[in-house]
């Protein structure tokens, strides 16, 4: 069965988008990465809000690890029960970012709890508190933990060069294979073209076909009367 020029047109498209969702994914997740990271050593905002990335599964199902946090900076008296407060030890030198659902608050004392519902209770005056968490991407701090590393970084760049590549030379296979089919196709249709003139004819020819044949005429058949005649 000979491949239909229309069908690999259609299988072409399709690995057209597929080359432009790729390339497109695979340009914004690296973008993404690189953002981040730009902006988290710096703590800066993005659009008014900051991005974590959360470490552990104490609030699981609501954060998982590995999850990025949109967090809105909020002043600790802006907090309210049941807000996800987002805050670190006034005495550490990393910041490093801690999550806690927020049960209860006190003029001095704010008590936080887990996904276990263990109470935790901090003075105010021993945590900087950075905002409320708004929002997560699921999983997404993965790409970004993933790119911090420069070896991971080249075997990515290696892995989606290679994979276009091949797209690429699908593409141009497909591109070769519909023009060989569609010359194919003109050499049938011409030679069609030139059998149908072949057996095709006028009126006007047969009719000088008719006038060209000469017909003997048939003899009169005898009857009975011709035959006693003759006797």
């Amino acid at each position: 069965m000979k491949d239909s020029p229309k069908g690999l047109r259609i299988f072409l498209t399709i690995i057209n988008i597929v080359i432009i969702f790729f390339c497109t994914a695979c340009t914004l997740l690296m973008l993404f990465s690189v953002l981040f990271q730009h902006y988290a050593k710096q703590d800066k905002l993005i659009f008014g809000h900051h991005l974590y990335i959360n470490t552990n599964n104490n609030l699981k199902p609501v954060m998982n690890e590995n999850d990025i946090i949109i967090v809105k900076p909020t002043s600790i008296t802006a907090i309210k029960l049941g807000d996800f407060l987002c805050y670190y030890p006034a005495s550490s030198d990393e910041q490093e970012v801690q999550f806690g659902k927020i049960e209860e608050i006190n003029t001095n004392e704010i008590s936080l709890s887990d996904k276990a519902g263990h109470n935790t209770v901090l003075s105010i005056s021993d945590i900087v508190v950075v905002g409320k968490a708004t929002t997560k991407i699921s999983q997404l701090g993965k790409a970004v933990l993933f790119f911090q590393s420069a070896s991971n970084r080249i075997s990515f760049y290696l892995s989606v060069g290679a994979i276009t590549l091949l797209l690429l030379a699908i593409t141009f296979l497909l591109h070769i294979k519909i023009k060989s089919r569609q010359e194919q196709l003109e050499i049938e249709r011409q030679a069609m073209q030139s059998d149908s003139k072949t057996f095709s004819y006028t009126l006007d020819d047969l009719l000088e076909v008719e006038d060209a044949i000469s017909f003997e005429k048939a003899p009169k058949p005898r009857t009975e009367e011709d035959v006693l005649f003759k006797r």
